[in-house]
């Protein structure tokens, strides 16, 4: 389904978020380095589906989906925490000048604003890992702040 105003629209008169009734406007989530991060996604039958090893996927991202996904987060070390970068050029930057290599971090290309799927999969992160999140952007405030109030709604009550 296509997301149009009115589909949100109607969300807010049944109240319920878009993603509820199949409409999603992004369908991945960030676009996700690290070498110390393995994810493992388990599909709704119960069987396995796949392993992946983030640090054995060189200068190519892991991106989840904006769907029901089963993924259960493992780190390989310590991660010391997650970087949200504002654009995914950005990101692709970073992974190319070895960020990851001398980092026990997760590095994440936010693709502009933050979408629904990519702050559930900051939220997975933060559930299951208990890391810090960090966010690199640029210098608007307005814009900054935005971003800041949607990270911090993200993150779970302590």
């Amino acid at each position: 389904m296509k997301v149009t105003p009115s589909s949100i629209f109607i969300c807010e008169m049944l109240e319920c978020y878009r993603e509820e009734l199949n409409c999603y406007a992004n369908d991945r989530g960030g676009q996700t380095y690290s070498q110390q991060l393995v994810v493992t996604e388990t599909m709704t039958d119960g069987d396995k589906a796949a392993w992946f090893d983030l640090g054995s996927l060189g200068t190519s991202p892991f991106q989840p989906k904006n769907r029901p996904q089963s993924l259960k987060l493992k780190a390989k070390k310590k991660i010391d925490y997650c970087l949200v970068v504002e654009s995914e050029g950005t990101a692709n930057t970073l992974v190319a000048n070895g960020f990851c290599k001398r980092h026990n971090a997760i590095l994440m290309g936010a693709q502009g604003y933050l979408s629904n799927a990519v702050r559930g999969w900051c939220r997975l992160i933060q559930d299951q890992l208990r890391v810090p999140i960090y966010f690199f952007g640029d210098l608007d405030a307005l814009y900054h702040a935005e971003y800041f109030r949607t990270l911090k709604a993200v993150r779970p009550p302590v």
